[in-house]
């Protein structure tokens, strides 16, 4: 079964989609195998993922999903002022730590709460538009 969520569809010319038709199934476990390694933290390049999976075209798979996952993001590397390549990575949200739901735990004790008035204001407020 070829992912057609991670795989591109269309090609730019006849030869090509040909090609992209009997090598589906292959392209789409190639992207699965690159997501893998995103998903273990690692930035990847093209060389890079040629490298390590022993592929013909890595960057083709991290363009792919690039385009399909919004968790997947790119940035532009650059050494000495010189561009050097385009890394891919996932961008995950961190789950907070303890330290940070004590911190926003003591923010959220410290906030003055409503007088009655106040909150029969923001209650009739409400239903005065509607």
């Amino acid at each position: 079964m070829i992912h057609e969520t991670i795989l591109h569809q269309k090609e730019n010319n006849e030869f090509s989609e040909s090609f992209l038709k009997e090598n589906g199934q292959k392209f789409s476990n190639q992207c699965i195998q690159v997501l893998r390694l995103l998903y273990k933290g690692m930035k990847l390049t093209a060389k890079q993922t040629n490298d390590i999976l022993n592929i013909a075209d890595g960057g083709r798979r991290l363009r792919d999903l690039f385009a399909f996952r919004s968790d997947v993001k790119k940035q532009v590397r650059y050494t000495n002022g010189k561009k050097e390549g385009v890394e891919y990575f996932l961008d995950i949200p961190k789950q907070p730590t303890k330290l940070d739901l004590q911190i926003w735990w003591d923010e959220h004790l410290k906030e003055k709460p409503l007088t009655i008035p106040q909150q029969l204001s923001l209650y009739e407020n409400q239903y005065r538009d509607a």
